[in-house]
């Protein structure tokens, strides 16, 4: 399994514990969300750096590597009413996450947070939260197998 996707898996799975059960979770979401779904949750992955490690200092093929991933979770709540209480839920979501990830992992960093509003037959509030973390790769294989 590739780093990219056993990060995402995982987030995913402290998320679904973070919120209420009726809360839709998926990772990289590739179909629109269920109309019924008045909370949901997304984690994609975002463009990753990747350098060579070696023991003395040059880069060569074949030896590890440091992975630098950004991930983004996004979080959306819709409402029928005026918009405060699904950014009020939003808001309620995004840290109930925010306080999850960051009890389960040491190492991945929240980086920013950008909230927003939308709006149509039904009043949406998202929240677009970005995490990064580093991780070393021995390129030796699947482990996860």
């Amino acid at each position: 399994m590739h780093p990219r996707e056993a990060l995402r898996r995982e987030i995913k799975s402290q998320i679904r514990e973070a919120l209420p059960a009726h809360a839709y979770v998926a990772s990289s979401l590739a179909r629109d969300i269920p109309a019924s779904a008045t909370l949901a949750a997304v984690v994609y992955s975002q463009p990753e750096n990747i350098e060579k490690i070696s023991r003395n200092g040059e880069a060569r093929s074949g030896i590890p590597i440091r992975r630098n991933m950004s991930i983004t979770v996004v979080v959306m709540a819709i409402d029928s009413g005026d918009g405060e209480t699904a950014m009020a839920a939003a808001d309620d979501a995004s840290r109930l996450i925010e306080i999850q990830l960051a009890n389960s992992f040491s190492n991945l960093d929240l980086t920013g947070a950008v909230p927003s509003v939308l709006s149509g037959e039904r009043t949406g509030a998202q929240i677009e939260m970005s995490y990064s973390i580093t991780h070393k790769d021995d390129l030796r294989g699947d482990q996860n197998r």
